[in-house]
């Protein structure tokens, strides 16, 4: 459970990095980074194991 945790904050991590690229230099291409983070974290969360 530890290691899914962990990567869930890598995970949000990463689409905190891509939500400032997108703010500061929206584009279609981040914003598929921005949604391809939010899939995979919906992912994990649903796959945790409480």
């Amino acid at each position: 459970m530890a290691r899914m945790n962990k990567k869930y904050l890598e995970d949000f991590d990463k689409l905190c990095r891509d939500w400032e690229r997108l703010k500061m230099k929206p584009s279609g291409q981040a914003l598929d980074s921005v949604m391809k983070d939010l899939e995979e974290m919906e992912y994990d969360l649903k796959n945790m194991e409480f």
